[in-house]
């Protein structure tokens, strides 16, 4: 009886370990029967484009750069002096001699063009045209 379960796990491995094409001995190389080209001719098709190199860069995200818009808010103006106070507390300061456009309720009601004259997030601007009050809206457009 031992013999017998020993004869037949042989039988099991032997006929596991064959290869799936059936059988065990490879197949002979295909001869080419003489004056055969063995490559097709480079004219028929064209090339390929080399790709692009891989490098470090390229697999880096892009650099994203956050735009700080020039906006603010009118404060205080002075009419005799033609010229008012914004405050630009939540975008970036504008620079000297920079025209900005003023809004009231979403429509452009002036123009003013900032001076030099800074202190802390408040700039003094000329005004160039219209009728502001404080509350307008100051945006670089």
């Amino acid at each position: 009886m031992k013999t017998l379960i020993l004869g037949g796990a042989v039988l099991v491995l032997l006929t596991s370990c064959q290869p799936s094409g059936g059988s065990a001995s490879p197949r002979p190389a295909a001869v080419k029967p003489p004056g055969t080209r063995t490559t097709r001719p480079t004219a028929a098709r064209p090339p390929r484009p080399e790709p692009p190199p891989t490098t470090n860069a390229a697999l880096q995200f892009p650099v994203v750069i956050p735009v700080i818009p020039v906006a603010g808010t009118v404060t205080s103006v002075n009419d005799p002096g033609r010229f008012v106070v914004v405050d630009f507390a939540l975008g970036a300061l504008p620079q000297r001699g920079q025209r900005l456009w003023v809004y009231r309720a979403g429509q452009r009601v002036g123009e003013v063009c900032a001076t030099h004259w800074v202190a802390g997030t408040h700039v003094a601007a000329d005004v160039r045209a219209g009728t502001l009050q404080p509350g307008d809206a100051v945006r670089d457009e």
